[in-house]
């Protein structure tokens, strides 16, 4: 039986180191297009994490994910890229530590790889979420970042909040991301304004090799800017060592209902993981992801 598992996961291993091959080699060149900061775990999951409780992104996820894993250390880097390896694109950083008071937390940056032409890298954002436990089924969590969008010259500051409900196998999660924003730069004063955004998502984990959850984003925001989009994927271990991951996100487009799919695949390390991941649209390969995490 052990022999059968094993030759399981190499065979499985080659087939989607050979998948990605395929496609990273056929796709058209372009840039970055994800609506979140690399990671390869959440991307091949079709970036579904409002409801996902455990091992929490310092990047993406939903604060409150911290309080419910307040014992964990870690430590990330990673990588984006277009349709091609040979796109720039974006560097991230992130280091999540235990919680030692206040509550357990996350520190991230993300880097935009320099173009030709350039010299350096150009910091396009940076967050800190920390969450604490309250009760044994409730956690609350609070985050703040910094942005820059495109070559737009302003900056802006933002802040989130987060609570999520462990009912056992089940977690129920609710964000709202953009409470506050502040605008400055550009000889502008300093502008805040009131925008949530607001979130809800669902993850149902009945043992340890598999996992399913359902999110709804753009929700409630008062300016009317963007429309709901939806996202659902799925996760599962072999032989704890193999993870395949899927998903799908469903989006309005100029009227239209637009779906975009994602994929990916971890290798466990003795303490972390080796993760790749793409998102493909109507048009291709839109974004592909490289992550490595170790735990402590």
């Amino acid at each position: 039986m052990v022999k059968l598992l094993v030759r399981l996961q190499r065979s499985v291993a080659v087939a989607a180191l050979c998948m990605v091959a395929l496609v990273v080699l056929a796709a058209p060149a372009m840039a970055y297009d994800a609506p979140y900061p690399p990671n390869a775990r959440l991307m091949g999951m079709g970036w579904t994490y409002v409801g996902v409780a455990d091992k929490p992104d310092a990047a993406c996820s939903n604060p409150a994910a911290f309080g419910v894993n307040e014992g964990e250390i870690s430590f990330s880097l990673g990588a984006g890229f277009g349709g091609s390896l040979r796109d720039h694109g974006l560097l991230y950083a992130g280091v999540c530590d235990k919680d030692r008071g206040l509550g357990a937390g996350g520190l991230a940056f993300v880097y935009q790889s320099a173009a030709d032409g350039e010299t350096t890298s150009q910091l396009r954002y940076a967050t800190y979420r920390l969450g604490k436990s309250v009760t044994d089924w409730l956690s609350l969590g609070a985050g703040i970042g910094y942005l820059r969008i495109g070559d737009d010259p302003r900056s802006f500051v933002t802040t989130d909040i987060g609570v999520m409900f462990n009912l056992g196998y089940l977690h129920a999660g609710v964000q709202a991301s953009g409470v506050t924003k502040s605008t400055f730069g550009e000889d502008e004063p300093l502008k805040t304004e009131f925008s949530p955004e607001f979130a809800v998502g669902l993850s149902v984990k009945p043992s340890k090799s598999f996992m399913i959850a359902a999110d709804v984003h753009g929700l409630a925001r008062r300016d009317g800017a963007i429309e709901p989009w939806y996202s659902g994927g799925a996760e599962i271990w072999i032989a704890d060592r193999i993870a395949l991951r899927g998903g799908a996100i469903a989006e309005k487009d100029d009227g239209d209902w637009a779906m975009s799919y994602t994929g990916g695949i971890g290798l466990k390390t003795r303490q972390g993981e080796i993760g790749y991941s793409l998102m493909g649209k109507k048009g291709g390969v839109s974004a592909q992801s490289v992550t490595v995490s170790a735990w402590f």
